[in-house]
């Protein structure tokens, strides 16, 4: 075998290989990483400087195999052209096929990557390749043009490009062309081409390929021009993201809540005018890392405020509770607070920002508590003691009057009748405490705790410190009133 054959049927192999192995590469480990990565919380950024050395690492990974390739079936003595000839064949087989599977954008493999169509705004819609039916329909709903991302260098976008362009002449819709490269480029001039269309006018519906990372970079520009909140933008806003329940004050100019998911950032936060997000995660953490590299880059990329305000989720300081409440107050912008869930924090800041922050209040289903049985008499709650979790769980159920039976002279009470205090203090509760002790309980203290539960109009928590014999005598007498007075209200939560 000549050596130019040799070189010949390397560089062929070479290309061929690094095709079809590199489409594969990216349909089955890079496509699933970078949502993988999404999910986590990780920046755009941070996704780009992870997954775009793989991208450079397979053309490595090709040459290493080429030369294996060189070595096993070309500079072998004597030659065998026939193994040669039938690996690139077999090379350039693969490459054809992944090609053509590229291109039949309806292919199962495809469309199981690729991304869903979502409207961001009434100007803007995203989502994967539209074929000729695709643009038929979206210029029967009123939309002005399509922007591809699409790339020429990556072979088949060649292609696929060709075939918008005439299909979109064909339709008589009109196609602008902003070339991005996803992971190994920061598309400057693609970015500053889609900003300068953002700015006129007109309804458009926005593509990559598969409509995920290359979408993502063309949402944050469109997310830059959107107005602070307005009344439409507030209409926009959920009462829940996947991770928990927004909580919002002010008019909704203020909103507190959990990490949105990737979409969530764009299609349920960014959407409504936020201009300000305020981040309660500790960047001394390194579990956190990822969540405050992506809030910094959506803040980026949007051109939105960050401000760190660290604060401990489960168990909040007040003063820095108090002071991010003020730092919110005090803003003319919307604003909104996050960490990774819903939790202690959460209810300190709503106290401290004057409560009343839930949409909704979530039921109490459980028939009993760690410490012991809970009991109900409509829209009062008796039991043990709460722990912390189940005081979150009393708070999100609506419950902000608690009765304490404790008592200080009784061993082990005072102990937790300082926590009480510091629960009240810190998340809103009212605590009024009737002080019983077990073995000298009279049927006066058990009405005096009666009397006072008539005058509370709001669901209400009686404990002891478990659900022993002071708690079952309130329980019983305030059966015994409602019985004769009949139903004041829903238990707890309902």
């Amino acid at each position: 075998m000549k050596k130019w054959q040799k070189w010949f049927l390397s560089l062929v192999f070479y290309g061929s290989f690094g095709f079809a192995g590199g489409g594969s590469f990216l349909m089955f480990l890079m496509v699933p990483a970078e949502r993988w990565l999404n999910a986590q919380g990780w920046s755009q950024a941070g996704i780009d400087r992870t997954l775009g050395p793989f991208v450079y690492g397979w053309f490595v990974i090709a040459l290493a195999v080429t030369l294996l390739y060189y070595r096993k079936a070309l500079d072998l003595k004597p030659p065998r052209p026939r193994l040669a000839y039938g690996m690139a064949g077999a090379s350039v087989l693969a490459a054809l096929l992944v090609f053509a599977a590229f291109l039949n954008t309806g292919f199962v493999v495809i469309t199981s990557r690729q991304g869903s169509v979502r409207q961001l705004t009434k100007r803007f819609t995203f989502g994967p390749y539209p074929e000729a039916a695709d643009m038929q329909r979206l210029k029967g709903q009123g939309y002005d043009g399509v922007i591809s991302l699409l790339h020429p260098t990556i072979p088949f976008e060649t292609v696929l490009i060709a075939r918008e362009e005439a299909n979109a002449q064909q339709v008589g819709i009109k196609l602008y062309h902003f070339p991005m490269l996803p992971w190994i480029s920061d598309n400057r001039e693609a970015r500053e081409g889609v900003r300068r269309l953002v700015q006129g006018r007109g309804r458009y519906y926005v593509h990559c390929y598969l409509g995920t990372h290359r979408v993502n970079l063309a949402r944050s520009i469109v997310l830059e021009g959107q107005s602070e909140g307005t009344q439409s933008a507030n209409a926009l806003l959920p009462t829940a993201l996947n991770r928990g329940m927004l909580l919002t004050y002010d008019g909704k100019r203020i909103v507190v809540g959990p990490f949105p998911s990737d979409d969530e950032w764009y299609l349920s936060i960014l959407s409504t005018g936020i201009r300000e997000v305020v981040s309660i995660l500790d960047p001394n953490k390194p579990d956190y890392q990822p969540f405050i590299e992506k809030s910094k880059q959506v803040c980026k990329d949007s051109g939105l405020r960050y401000t760190s305000m660290p604060l401990d989720s489960r168990a909040p300081d007040l003063r820095a509770v108090q002071n991010i409440a003020a730092y919110v107050k005090q803003a003319d912008h919307k604003v909104f607070v996050v960490g990774i869930r819903n939790g202690s924090w959460t209810w300190a800041l709503d106290t401290a920002l004057g409560g009343g922050g839930a949409p909704f209040q979530e039921p109490i289903t459980k028939d009993k508590f760690e410490r012991g049985e809970l009991l109900r008499v409509n829209q009062w709650l008796l039991g043990p003691y709460p722990t912390d979790d189940e005081m979150l769980r009393l708070r999100s159920a609506g419950v902000q009057d608690m009765v304490s039976l404790l008592d200080e002279h009784t061993k082990g009470d005072a102990q937790w009748i300082l926590k009480e205090a510091q629960w009240s203090q810190l998340y809103g509760f009212r605590v009024m405490r009737f002080p019983v002790r077990s073995e000298t309980i009279t049927a006066v203290q058990v009405q005096q705790v009666v009397d006072y539960l008539k005058t509370r109009p709001g669901p209400v928590y009686v404990h002891g410190f478990l659900t022993d014999k002071r708690v079952r005598a309130v329980f019983e007498a305030a059966r015994a009133v409602q019985a004769q007075s009949g139903p004041t209200g829903p238990p707890p939560g309902h």
